[in-house]
């Protein structure tokens, strides 16, 4: 997986308070996830999930053919 990421340039990961994500100056995909996610906040079990949200196209690497 640590390669899939190096070819991807992802340079990291790890969990992301609200408010880190909200504050941050790092380039995040999509740009508007915190604005995408504050549904989500304060969402107990049992209650019914936010709306489903469409990110449109997502373009992946590119498939070799050998």
């Amino acid at each position: 997986m640590a390669a899939a990421h190096a070819d991807a340039k992802i340079l990291g990961w790890r969990w992301w308070s609200p408010a880190e994500l909200a504050g941050t100056a790092d380039a995040l995909w999509p740009p508007t996830l915190s604005d995408m996610l504050t549904p989500w906040h304060g969402t107990t079990e049992g209650s019914p999930p936010p709306a489903p949200v469409a990110l449109g196209y997502v373009p992946g690497p590119a498939l070799r053919r050998d």
